[in-house]
């Protein structure tokens, strides 16, 4: 999730105990200007790998904070090569 969402001062990840190969977890920043989730679930094989999630903020705009939005989202990733050693 680092390459998703920010790594944010004040921040907490929480990654659930993984089973089988499914994975899921958030990434929750309460105490910004404008409070944000970003809750995800997933799952990879040796070669690829699926996740899907949802951003949700806070809805108080004022004070010239900007409001990024909120909204689904979706990673995918396939290995198309060997390991550069």
């Amino acid at each position: 999730m680092g390459q998703t969402v920010e790594r944010w001062e004040n921040c907490s990840t929480v990654t659930d105990e993984p089973k089988g190969n499914a994975m899921s977890g958030a990434r929750q920043c309460d105490q910004r200007a404008m409070p944000m989730v970003a809750r995800y679930a997933g799952s990879h094989t040796s070669d690829s790998f699926v996740i899907k999630g949802a951003v949700t903020q806070g809805h108080d705009e004022g004070g010239g904070v900007m409001h990024l939005g909120s909204g689904d989202f979706s990673l995918t990733g396939k290995r198309v090569g060997d390991c550069a050693g």
